[in-house]
């Protein structure tokens, strides 16, 4: 608040005036003028001076003055003079602005000061407010306080924060008091507690929030050689610490600081111990090294001193010297060592202890010995016949010239001096040395170095000075690369000198082949350029002081580093080159126009690292955020993300909340869209931070509008989830059948009221039928006391199985609790109550009943007592009634009855009848009579159910005389003689216009009875539960025992279910066996339904079924004189919950509603709360004729939360859209909602039926609405071509009573309520997954992964399987889909379950949420990933809260293909046995899967490559188990130069070794050799050379087999295998190397018994020499291949040219024990020409990428090989002059040749596909060919062989006409045999018809040649073949007449008709001998494009051979069509 403080402030003085008044002189006796005293008044201004009218006063008296301020003025102060001067009178001393002068004795001048009286000056005070904001669970977690609670304007204020113990500051905000304008303050100083200072402008609100600390954080910083080692990473708050500290040798601890303060004193035992602590832990730890003495001796023949005398351990020291004249410098000792020294005067030497230096001079020597070896850089190879310069630096005078020998040795003698030594050799740089030759014989060893980039003499070369530099000058443009080498991604770093102007300059290349990147350094910037187009330029200067650069390619971005202006760190700049993903080859370019220019590259290295490129790239995420909102990821793959791509951030406020704000590293983020309440954040994680926090906080809206309707859905949430506070969905989520379900008001129980409850058929042994009970009937618990069950039995109880259909009952008067049921008995004796019989498993079924206090159980069987109280031991008939009697006994009373029909009625053990029962339902009338109804069961007496009623005498006692038959199958009334059992007393009769409307399939069951106005409705269920159309159906009477009428299907039945067996009922059936429960005013069906609604048989099984709900009413019929029963269902879609479960009903009908376009009489239809089920009402629905608006007003506005639009029936006729909904508020104002589409589930589109009960909702937080306007259009349905619109119904839910929420909820209804701020969809997309540890397994080549987040309220667990072969065949048939199967361990020990499918879940009963996504399309054969998300409440598992470690097992069952007749398999991971074995399944915890040993580091590799199953992580390594092959990778690995050392273990011989895994998917093992034991092996790579080292031997080497086909020599990953061997891996060691020839060097190569060949390539090809060191020999092949443009020129072995017939065929050279040295030279091709061009595959001219093409000069031994682009691009120099031989080859194509020279036309390289592949695309459908009976091994040569009857599709066969040309052989081996008896007898086919199979995806036919005529089936799935002989003498296809003949054949399909040709050798051309429209043969099953391939009809063995295959299809087949039409 703001307040007033009045200041005062200065004025103008006012100007005084003197006012003189005249005075007259006194007269006689007057007082005399020395007595006198005058006052006189100066003149103001802003006020006068009163007195009074006293100026002459006498001496003595007393003055009274007032100041009178004139108006806006005020007296400031006044001032008198009198003859003691001067006296000033302030304002404060005034009173009501008066003074009195005492005493005055002189004359008095007075004057006063005015000043303007100004308005108070305003000066603004603000107040600062503070709040703690609450954790989730309302703790306030630290305290917050000011110095100040007010200051001015501009003014601070000290903020102390104080955490409780454990907890840190989390944020605090500066906000506005309404929490508006807000900023964040940095808490990165004050985590723990602290000040902060706050500048305040305004009133302010500072909010602070405290978070748990989880744990605290140790690090670590460490100067000098030591070791520290905390005993943890992280501590828990009140942990412990223990700090190991061990200086390194030659080292000491100086230093320990503990957060600054010291603690060296401390240690015990080199360990220091922190107790309880709650702190992070900063360690600073300073390990000093050791100081050392030089001390330098007097020496004879010179002198020596030390530069230093003290030097650290180490330390150089350097000695100068100085002979006398005539010596030289000899030698140098210190401790043990002895130096030789030079000319230089120096010598440089380590100190390591204190050290006494002595030297030695020597009499100087005329000559000197120079020898030495010249070897090669890497393999250390000796160089031979090589010529060395040796020039003295002096003189510049060449000295001497020596060769080296065979040994690559050399030896020299030469005066005392320094000389430089030069070595030339071809391929190799020249090497220049210098040496000084002193006095000893001088050994100077000389080592040549190859190129590391292909020079080809354009504008940058390379030399050797002191390393490898690559320089330019001049005006050049061009590149080099670096020799093989080929990465995704690359690290270029090196130094760079050069004077450029402006974009001249020299940098970094990369190619892909298609997209090149130039990066140049230049002197104003750094230019980018993309295939030579400047793209960017970067305004740095790039290069460090030292001319050092770094780039970095990651997928198309090329990072370029440079030092930083400002700060002088690194920074990095990113440029993405569009396209230059991939594999690249990579080089140095320069770009210059000027002749001055000039540039040098040194010390460049060019190398993959994957790990450091990460490193450099990736940065860690932290994503928090409180749980009042949605929050969903993009982008973050896993904890360490990309710096270089967007990530993306979907927040979303939870209703009632707003977003308060999102930061970045502290630093607030502004959304970059916001719609419909999200907002959407897109930004780049910050490089500079290794971790990027990233904070997400919601706060309550505060000025949340009655208006404000917060997230508008369609009802549905995440995943499967939907609004569960306003709306049920049957998902069939709870497993029973036969529901019985009741009512219990809070009136009638106050303990148990306020719940439905349920008992559902199931259940035996010591209890029986499962209760459930529930709230709203759709979200359903256990409650039964009977174990989960209602009904306890005993030993003594008469019951013993099948317990169906139970029914509950509350009896009004006394208050117990009855279930009804029916049950199979004991056997019975001549002593029970129950029969004997076993004739039929049903003789023996009984009514029974139980009684309990509670409806919860548990209930025990009736027995007289328990009922009428004690000692009672009968019914009111005197029927004994105890545990052991069937309480209801048709057979026991009505036995004389049933023996009257025939002995088969009666069981000749007891002599009671045969006379089953079962379905039994209880039913009080209005008036209080009470009834039971059920169904005779078939038996072995009597068939078929019906259906009979008897009176109650009470709850327990029958009243036998009322007996009375009341429906039958087939017959809609029943008549006869009540009390009569007898069938022959009851009549049947069916209504004449209904004759098949009462047909029931011989089954009337399931009953249950409802009075309404007077009449009786009895429901039942026809069919049987088997069948589909089970459902409710009703007929009528006007007593409770009837006669009922069965109301005919066509116009009254069914209420519930398929009235007629329709294609349309694709969602739910089988909906019968029911209760009827009143919820309020509604009536609810509570049923059984399929789990499949189209086939519930799942391998032969019946699936079971589940419950589901839908409403019923009462409505006016047209075609009765009373109400009949009206169901709206069965539904699978978004219907309102009871209302008074939601407190939210339908009052659509309260409103006026209006319409235009309406249809006359139709209105009325729009709020009648039902919509059409049944197709005899289908014309009862609104109806428009065009676009209309639906208007509905309210009397007084009501508060509404959803508006439901439902579909028409008739899907012509259906919206799938509403274009908007208007809501008029109660002030006025108007909401729009738009965008509200139906829900899928309410159309099948494939057949264009409606799902009745669907409907386009709009969801939403409450609101007064006074009007609704629904606007629909024509171009919202389904088919807009149709002019009608239609409307099932309106639902408006507005608020009739009390809610327990206001809110949705979305999840599903039986399964835990997750977090509101989790979405259980599927899509992991949760920023607390982010960093979580993933469990993972490989079995099948499926990949399964899984973590889990644990919140407040549960877990939630993610499984994601990458499978190519999901598959999905129906809903609810989980072993016919691709599923996980997640079991949850729970307090007991045992598991919960669950099933997730792509659609579908199974519960098993238990509560679980869940949610699942496939990646790809399903059945494709080609998906990436199915994941399913699931959540299971803590409360769910057993615990009160939440827990620290939960088992969970992610099993997987793999479907490969989708059908009814397959069966998949469950996948385990390779530790767990069985789902039982639950103490074996993987632990999670908060941080996900609780990782054991070596999992960091195996597992995956980068190019993806999975950890196969039978891999075990553990402890340091990995174990693999000896059943079959297992590979495990080095996770971290991928490098091209590398060396990978690892530890191999095994108890017996043991087969296993290294893998290389290529980037293309190039593979190579490089096996161990066979050991036992344990034995350490090493992989290097360097380059495209691999060797296999143990105990420092090369035990096996591999390069390129052919560079084209085979390149090793880029970038890949590493791992380990084992083939059917037990071996442990362990101490893995990687190392990257910068390039080939460093890790070469490292290894034993060169030394005795592993000299590997040197190589050295002049001009553009290469050598290959597939085993280097062979395993068999000491001779390797070399082969030599020319680049194109180029041709060989020569080949040095050892420096001597050998003669080289065919560089491909190869040339053998002597290794192992034997040095060679390996110099190629190739030479360009003069007068070249570049010939470039597409590949297209024939005939559909598509484009062939990554086809090989092959150029073979003639006459010369130069091969060229390429591949083509994606497109089939191509391009070659070659010779104008030479002519070539062409092959051009690809996978699934025969190889084509080709001649060309230049000059000739341009040649059109293509490739004809294979006839015959694995599969066809047809549309978007794979079909697949069956090759397990085809032999294609010649398909090269069109040549393909079946011995079976499978059919083989053409790989380019689809399309609407097809001609196909083919021959035919018959090449059967018919043995022995004469007949085609004997053939048949044999198994080999007689007589096959040969053909073409056509299939549309759907169906299929076969045309074919059969004997000397033609067979067609129309149907291929039928046999029913059309057939014609004896057409032709020219071709039979019997086997004994056509063997190892040849035919020729022809089929051609146009417009769906089908011809068949045979060639004639008479006519010689086509012969038709078969035409299906002169036939009259309908193929129109197989109509429309097609795929074609060859059939048969032959059940038998055969061996037919087809060849020279034509196919040719649509405009290729118009010519051959054309031509035989």
């Amino acid at each position: 608040m703001k307040r007033k403080i009045i200041g005062i402030m200065t004025a103008l003085m006012c100007l005084t005036l003197f006012a003189c008044f005249a005075c007259s002189p006194p007269k006689e006796n007057e007082q005399t003028e020395k007595d006198t005293c005058y006052v006189t008044i100066e003149e103001t201004d802003g006020g006068n001076i009163d007195v009074g009218g006293k100026y002459i006063l006498t001496k003595g008296d007393s003055l009274t003055v007032k100041l009178v301020p004139e108006s806006g003025y005020k007296a400031e102060k006044a001032v008198y003079k009198d003859s003691a001067g001067n006296h000033e009178i302030n304002a404060s001393q005034l009173t009501d602005n008066t003074f009195t002068i005492h005493n005055i004795v002189s004359d008095i001048a007075l004057s006063a000061v005015f000043v303007i009286d100004e308005p108070p000056v305003e000066t603004e005070i603000f107040s600062i407010d503070t709040v703690v904001l609450p954790d989730r669970a309302g703790n306030i977690n630290g305290s917050v306080s000011v110095d100040k609670n007010s200051v001015e304007s501009g003014q601070t204020v000290v903020l102390t924060l104080k955490p409780n113990i454990d907890y840190r500051v989390g944020s605090v905000k500066v906000s506005k008091p309404d929490g508006s304008d807000f900023y964040n303050l940095d808490v990165s100083e004050v985590t723990l507690g602290g000040d902060l200072t706050v500048t305040v402008n305004g009133d302010i609100l500072i909010s602070v929030t405290f978070t748990a600390v989880s744990f605290y954080d140790v690090s670590l910083s460490v100067s000098g050689e030591g070791t520290v080692t905390p005993s943890a990473s992280q501590v828990l708050p009140g942990g412990s610490l223990d700090i190991a500290v061990a200086a390194a040798e030659h080292y000491e601890l100086t230093s320990f600081l503990v957060n600054g303060e010291e603690k060296i004193d401390e240690f015990t035992a080199g360990t220091l111990a922190l107790r309880d602590i709650h702190y992070d832990v900063k360690i600073e730890c300073v390990f000093s090294l050791e100081k050392h003495k030089v001390t330098v001796l007097p020496s004879e023949n010179g002198t020596a001193y030390a530069e230093s005398e003290y030097v650290e351990y180490g330390g150089e020291a350097k000695i100068y010297f100085t002979p006398d004249k005539g010596y030289v410098p000899y030698s140098l000792t210190y401790g043990d060592k002895t130096v030789f020294i030079d000319l230089t005067g120096f010598v440089t030497i380590t100190v390591t202890q204190d050290t006494t230096v002595s030297l030695v001079f020597r009499p100087e020597k005329s000559e000197i010995t120079l020898f030495g070896s010249v070897t090669t850089y890497g393999e250390n190879m000796p160089v031979s016949e090589l010529n060395l310069k040796i020039s003295d630096i002096n003189t510049g005078e060449t000295a001497a010239v020596v060769t080296t020998d065979a040994q690559g040795e050399y030896s020299v003698q030469l005066p005392k001096g320094i000389y430089d030594v030069t070595a030339q050799t071809q391929g190799y740089y020249d090497c220049n040395v210098r040496v000084v030759l002193n006095y000893d014989d001088v050994e100077k060893n000389i080592v040549v170095q190859r190129p590391s980039f292909e020079f080809d003499g354009g504008a940058l070369n390379g030399l050797f000075d002191d390393g490898e530099k690559i320089v330019a000058s001049g005006a050049a443009d061009g590149y080099v690369v670096k020799n093989n080498f080929v990465s995704p991604y690359a690290v270029a770093e090196g130094k760079l000198s050069v004077s450029s102007d402006s974009a001249d300059g020299a940098g970094f290349y990369a190619s892909n082949g298609k997209v090149s990147a130039a990066v140049i350094y230049g002197s104003d910037g750094v230019y980018v350029y993309r295939n030579g187009v400047l793209i960017e330029k970067i305004d740095v200067t790039g290069l460090d002081s030292d001319g050092g650069f770094k780039i970095i390619k990651y997928d198309d971005y090329i990072c370029v580093y440079f030092l930083s202006g400002q700060s002088g760190a690194l920074s990095r700049y990113d440029v993405r080159v569009e396209g230059l993903a991939g594999d690249c080859e990579y080089g140095l370019a320069v770009k210059s126009s000027s002749a001055d220019f000039a540039a040098e590259f040194s010390a460049v290295n060019i190398y993959a690292d994957y790990a450091y490129i990460e490193s450099m790239l990736f940065t860690k995420v932290s994503v928090t955020r409180n749980a009042f909102g949605t929050v969903q990821l993009e982008g973050f793959g896993s904890e360490k993300v990309s710096t270089l791509k967007d990530l993306t951030i979907l927040a979303h406020p939870l209703d009632g909340y707003v977003l308060d704000y999102v930061t970045l590293n502290g630093n607030p983020l502004e959304p970059d869209e916001e719609a419909g309440g999200e907002y959407i954040f897109v930004f780049k994680p910050d490089d500079g931070f290794s971790v990027n926090e990233i904070e997400i906080h919601f706060v309550a809206d505060t000025q949340q509008n009655e208006n404000n309707l917060g997230t508008v859905t369609d009802g549905l949430g995440a995943g499967t989830s939907y609004d569960t506070s306003l709306f049920y969905r049957n998902d069939l989520e709870i497993d029973g059948a036969d529901p019985g379900v009741i009512y219990v008001s809070t009136e009638e129980d106050a303990v148990y009221g306020g719940w439905f409850y349920m008992a559902v058929t199931g259940g035996g042994g010591s209890s029986a039928y499962p209760l459930y009970r529930s709230r709203d009937l759709s979200a359903w618990e256990k409650c039964g006391a009977a174990d989960g069950n209602a009904l306890e039995i005993t030993s003594s109880s008469w019951s013993e199985s099948t317990y169906w259909a139970p029914e509950l009952m509350r009896d009004p008067v006394s208050g117990k609790y009855f279930i009804y049921f029916s049950a199979r008995s004991k056997i019975g004796n001549s002593g029970t109550d129950y029969i004997a019989s076993t004739a039929n498993s049903y003789d023996r079924l009984y009514l029974g009943i139980g009684i309990s206090d509670t409806p919860v159980g548990p209930y025990r069987m009736v027995t007289a007592e328990r009922y009428y109280g004690a000692g009672v031991t009968s019914n009111r008939n005197g029927e004994t009634l105890n545990e052991s009697t069937p309480p209801i006994n048709f057979g026991k009373h009505f036995a004389d009855q049933l023996a009257g029909q025939g002995s088969k009625f009666v069981d000749s053990v007891t002599g009671m009848g045969i006379w089953p029962a079962i379905d039994i339902s209880p039913f009080f009338t209005e008036s209080g009579d009470f009834y039971i109804y059920f169904s005779q069961h078939v038996s072995s007496a009597n068939s078929g159910n019906h259906i009979w009623a008897l009176k109650m005498k009470d709850m327990v006692t029958p009243d036998w005389s009322t007996l009375t038959k009341i429906a039958s199958p087939n017959y809609h009334r029943y008549t006869g003689k009540t009390g009569s059992i007898l069938e022959k007393d009851w009549t049947g009769v069916r209504i004449d216009n209904d004759a098949g409307g009462s047909f029931d399939g011989n089954i009337n069951e399931g009953t249950f009875v409802i009075e309404h106005d007077g009449m009786f409705y009895l429901t039942y269920s026809p069919f049987g539960y088997g069948s589909r159309r089970y459902s409710i159906m009703q007929a009528v009477g006007d007593t409770p025992m009837g006669p009922f009428t069965k109301l005919p299907r066509s116009n009254g039945n069914p209420v519930i279910g398929i009235g007629f067996e329709s294609s349309m009922y694709d969602f739910m059936a089988g909906a019968g066996h029911h209760s009827f429960v009143k919820a309020g005013d509604e009536i609810f069906a509570v049923y059984h339904a399929f789990y499949n609604p189209l086939d519930n048989n799942e391998n032969g099984s019946f699936m079971g079924r589940a419950i589901a709900i839908d409403r019923v009413q009462f409505v006016d019929s047209p075609y009765y004189d009373f109400d009949i029963l009206q169901g709206n269902g069965p539904t699978y879609s978004l219907q309102p919950l009871p209302e008074v479960a939601s407190g939210y009903g339908n009052i659509a009908s309260e409103a006026s509603v209006s319409a235009t376009s309406v249809t006359s009489g139709t209105l009325k239809y729009l709020t009648d709360y039902r919509f059409v089920y049944q197709p005899y009402d289908k014309n009862m629905e609104f109806e428009a004729t065009g676009d209309s608006v639906i208007t509905m007003e309210f009397a007084q506005p009501r508060q509404i939360r959803a508006v439901m639009v439902y579909s028409s029936y008739t899907y012509d006729y259906a919206l799938e859209r509403v274009n908007k909904i208007t809501l008029t508020m109660a002030d006025g104002s108007q909401q729009v909602l738009s965008g509200l589409t139906a829900d899928e589930n309410s159309v099948n589109r494939s057949k264009c039926v409606m799902r009745p009960g669907g409907s386009v909702i709009a969801d939403f937080l409450p609101v007064n609405v006074k009007k609704i306007e629904i606007s629909v259009k024509q171009d919202d349905k389904y088919n807009p071509s149709v002019d009608k619109i239609r409307i099932g119904d309106i639902v408006v839910l507005g608020k009739t009573g009390e809610t327990s929420s206001d809110s949705p909820a979305y999840k599903n209804a039986n399964g835990s309520q997750p977090d509101g701020y989790l979405l259980i969809d599927g899509v992991t997309s949760e920023p607390e997954v982010i960093g979580k540890n993933k469990y993972s397994y490989l079995a099948d080549d499926v990949k399964i992964e899984a973590s889990t987040v644990f919140t407040e309220n549960g877990v939630y667990f993610f499984a994601r399987a990458y499978d190519d072969k999901i598959s999905w065949t129906a809903k609810n048939k989980f072993t016919k889909n691709t599923h996980f199967r997640l079991y949850f361990e729970d307090k007991n020990g045992g598991y919960k379950q669950i099933y997730i499918d792509a659609y579908n879940h199974k519960l098993f009963n238990n509560k679980i949420t869940s949610g699942a996504s496939v990646t790809g399309k399903i059945n494709s054969k080609n998906t990436v990933s199915f994941t399913a998300e699931a959540f299971v409440s803590w409360q769910e598992l057993g615990y009160s809260s939440a827990i620290t470690r939960v088992r969970i097992l992610p099993a997987y069952y793999r479907v490969e293909n989708a059908g009814e007749g397959v069966s998949g398999k469950l996948i385990l991971p390779p530790s767990v046995a069985s789902v039982s074995a639950v103490s074996s399944y993987p632990a999670f915890t908060a941080n996900g899967y609780q990782s054991m040993g070596a999992g960091e580091i195996f597992g995956d590799s980068l190019c993806g490559d999975f950890m196969t199953e039978g891999v075990t992580v553990k402890g340091t390594g990995v174990e693999t188990d000896a059943n079959g092959r297992r590979e495990v990778f080095y996770t971290p690995g991928y490098s091209d130069n590398f060396v990978f050392e690892i530890s191999a273990a095994a108890s017996q011989g043991a087969t296993g070794g290294f893998i290389l895994s290529f980037a293309d998917g190039t593979r190579m093992d490089v096996p161990f050799t066979s050991f036992s034991g344990s034995k350490v092996f090493s992989l290097y790579k360097a380059g495209s050379l691999i060797m296999l080292v143990s105990d420092g031997n090369i035990l096996y080497a591999v390069s390129e087999q052919d560079k084209f086909n085979q390149d090793y020599s880029g970038a890949c990953a590493i791992g380990l295998y084992s083939d059917g061997s037990a071996i442990r891996f362990a101490d893995a060691e990687y190392k990257v190397y910068k390039n080939a020839q460093d890790v070469t060097k490292e290894s034993p190569a060169g030394t005795s018994g592993n000299y590997l060949p040197a190589v050295s390539v002049t001009g553009k090809g290469y050598v290959c020499i597939p085993s280097p060191i062979p395993q068999d020999g000491n001779t390797a092949t070399i082969y030599l291949y020319p680049e194109d443009g180029y041709v060989f020129d020569s080949l040095k072995v050892n420096g001597v040219t050998v003669q080289v017939t065919d560089p491909s065929s190869g040339y053998p050279v002597a290794v192992r024990n034997t040095a060679s040295l390996i110099q190629a030279s190739f030479r360009k091709i003069e007068n070249s020409f570049v010939l470039s061009g597409n590949v297209l595959s024939s005939p559909d001219g598509a484009p062939c990428g990554g086809a090989t093409l092959t150029f073979r000069e003639k006459g010369t031994y130069n091969v060229y090989r390429l591949k083509t682009d994606d497109e089939g691009f191509y391009s070659i120099v070659l010779s104008q002059t030479a002519e070539y031989e062409v092959s051009v080859e690809k996978d699934g194509y025969p190889v084509a040749e080709y001649d060309y020279a230049k000059g000739e036309k341009e040649p059109e390289f293509s490739l004809k596909h294979y006839a015959i592949g694995e599969s066809v695309d047809l549309n978007g459908q794979v079909i697949y060919s069956d090759l397990s009976v085809w032999d294609t091994s010649r398909r090269d040569e069109n040549i393909y062989t079946a011995s079976q009857n499978r059919t083989a599709y053409f790989t380019e066969g689809v399309g609407n006409n097809a001609v196909i040309k083919f021959k035919v052989t018959n090449k059967t081996d018919v043995g022995d045999y004469t007949t085609d008896g004997e053939l048949t007898a044999a198994g080999i086919e007689y007589d096959p018809a040969i053909g073409i199979i056509v299939n549309n995806g759907t169906n299929s036919s076969f045309i074919g040649f059969w004997s000397s005529g033609y067979r067609v089936l129309i149907d291929n799935s039928a046999w029913a073949p059309k057939n014609e002989n004896n057409l032709t003498d020219e071709y039979d296809n019997r086997t004994f007449a056509a063997l190892n003949r040849t035919y020729s054949y022809m089929f051609i399909r146009q417009d769906n008709n089908y011809r068949l040709y045979y060639y004639s050798e008479k006519s010689g051309d086509y012969v038709k001998i078969y035409d299906s429209k002169e036939k009259g043969h309908d193929f129109s099953l197989t109509e429309g494009e097609a795929a074609f391939g060859f059939g048969f009809t032959s059940s038998k063995t055969f061996s037919i051979e087809f060849s020279d295959m034509e196919i040719l299809l649509d405009e290729a087949a118009i010519p051959v069509t054309q031509q035989y039409t």
